[in-house]
């Protein structure tokens, strides 16, 4: 009898006491992650690894510290150590459809598409009501030009949740892009049924009205964006452009100018700005625009391609074209631009002739 109660004496010491040490385990794998999360804000992204690993060997189910490798790794855009990071919720969690939807993001962000498919298609095994799965093939099915099946998909997902203002957004994506701006017109009303403000759906109905040929319409809808968010470039240049359609050129430059001042890198701009002086034919500013175009876009060989072109045949200017000829082979390597390059000289060469 007396063994009997110092067993159970015994038990009963030894899970108090691994209940005590569980206790701490988990706690100083917490102050780990918390440390990770202070070196992360910091910029110190390897760190922090550090420190989410040192919490996972405490307690390898910490889902914070998984959570905070993810974040570092999205960081760095190291998407393969994403997945793995799902992979190790997944097990932990293996009916939950979202966490399968994250991982197929990031499969497709790596180029992964049939991976991407069947881990949707196992979220969908698990919900079959969920639009997040039937949205992410969808957004696959796109980018991979197969607009039937996009479209398809897109559906499915606004029959469970026609709410959703990105949905109607990419279905009209689609229909803008392959040229039909008419549907995806009916598709940026939904979306600004939602959200009256919504930027994007703002600026693209903008662009489907300018694709009819309504630029009147298309300026009311550019100018709503541009009052939402006077910082998008986007907004801009799609007013200059309907500006540039219904005749006012100074209005056009003045648009593309302050898309200009958003972000001088900004090659459309550029090029946009060099067909309006064309159509002015102002020489001197389409110089100073294609200069603009060059220098924004140096390894683009269309711009240094167009730029030779004006000097060869617009000017005469031999020379400066198969300066520009040659940029544009030497930073594409395509042999056309190398043979723009010596029908030039050949004109050169019979200036001099002359």
């Amino acid at each position: 009898m007396f063994k009997k109660l110092l067993l159970v004496f015994l038990v009963s010491i030894s899970l108090l006491c691994s209940g005590c040490l569980n206790g701490a385990n988990a706690e100083e794998s917490a102050s780990y992650v918390l440390e990770g999360n202070a070196c992360f804000d910091e910029g110190r992204y390897q760190k922090a690894i550090l420190y989410y690993e040192n919490a996972l060997e405490i307690d390898p189910k910490n889902k914070d510290a998984i959570y905070g490798k993810i974040d570092v790794y999205c960081q760095n855009r190291d998407y393969g150590q994403v997945v793995v990071c799902y992979n190790d919720l997944i097990k932990m969690d293996p009916k939950n459809d979202s966490l399968l939807c994250c991982k197929a993001i990031f499969l497709s962000a790596m180029g992964n598409k049939s991976g991407a498919l069947e881990t949707y298609e196992s979220a969908l095994k698990i919900n079959p009501d969920c639009a997040r799965a039937y949205y992410g093939m969808g957004e696959i099915y796109s980018n991979s030009h197969q607009v039937d099946k996009a479209l398809q998909y897109y559906d499915y997902a606004l029959k469970i949740n026609p709410e959703n203002k990105e949905y109607w957004l990419s279905k009209g994506r689609v229909y803008n892009n392959n040229e039909d701006p008419e549907m995806a017109i009916e598709c940026y009303n939904e979306a600004l049924a939602i959200d009256p403000n919504c930027l994007y759906a703002l600026d693209s109905k903008g662009d489907a009205l300018r694709q009819l040929g309504k630029y009147s319409e298309s300026v009311e809808f550019y100018e709503k964006a541009i009052a939402v968010d006077s910082e998008y470039q986007y907004a801009w240049e799609g007013l200059g452009w309907a500006y540039h359609e219904l005749g006012n050129n100074v209005k056009a430059i003045e648009c593309y100018d302050i898309a200009l001042e958003i972000d001088p890198t900004d090659g459309y701009a550029w090029r946009d700005k060099v067909r309006i002086y064309e159509s002015m034919n102002d020489p001197v500013n389409i110089l100073k625009s294609y200069d603009g175009w060059t220098t924004a876009e140096p390894e683009n060989p269309v711009a240094w391609y167009w730029k030779g072109h004006y000097y060869e045949y617009s000017l005469n200017d031999y020379q400066s074209a198969m300066d520009c000829y040659s940029e544009a082979y030497d930073v594409s390597g395509d042999t056309k631009y190398r043979d723009s390059f010596y029908s030039a000289q050949e004109q050169l060469q019979e200036t001099y002739q002359y």
